[in-house]
């Protein structure tokens, strides 16, 4: 999984992260030896920066929360995992962009891998929201949980 996500964060450009390049290159680099701690701490300064330049909710600051989740994630940090997805979506939950429905999908996910009761509560309250293309998936994780 680590590695798939060092080519994914490889071939992506990063100019959004001038202002915290140095801490979001570390990071990566850090991941890719498996140093996930020290990777989540690199990820967690870029937020703060991020907060400093007024950004939050804006897309540097949900991209730095999803690459944080999934150092989280990959950690076994499954809470802390599900609070930063949780902030993604809750910073898109006024828009209406498929953003916006792939990070509650992402909510869902993971709630319904660390925290089930939870996941049902999050799926009842989206479930009319969900555009057509994301229901086949949604109906699938939405029946698991009602088993």
């Amino acid at each position: 999984m680590i590695q798939r996500l060092v080519k994914r964060f490889s071939s992506k450009n990063y100019e959004e992260f001038y202002y915290c390049i140095e801490e979001f290159s570390e990071g990566l680099k850090l991941i890719s030896t498996d140093q996930l701690d020290s990777a989540e701490n690199m990820f967690k300064a870029c937020i703060e920066k991020t907060a400093k330049k007024q950004f939050l909710g804006e897309n540097p600051h949900n991209t730095l929360l999803k690459y944080l989740a999934v150092v989280q994630r990959a950690q076994g940090k499954f809470q802390e995992c599900e609070s930063s997805l949780e902030q993604v979506a809750n910073n898109l939950q006024h828009k209406n962009s498929p953003d916006k429905y792939n990070a509650f999908m992402n909510l869902i996910r993971q709630t319904l891998h660390s925290n089930i009761p939870k996941a049902l509560i999050v799926s009842q309250v989206h479930k009319s929201s969900i555009p057509a293309e994301l229901k086949p998936e949604f109906n699938f994780l939405y029946g698991v949980l009602n088993k």
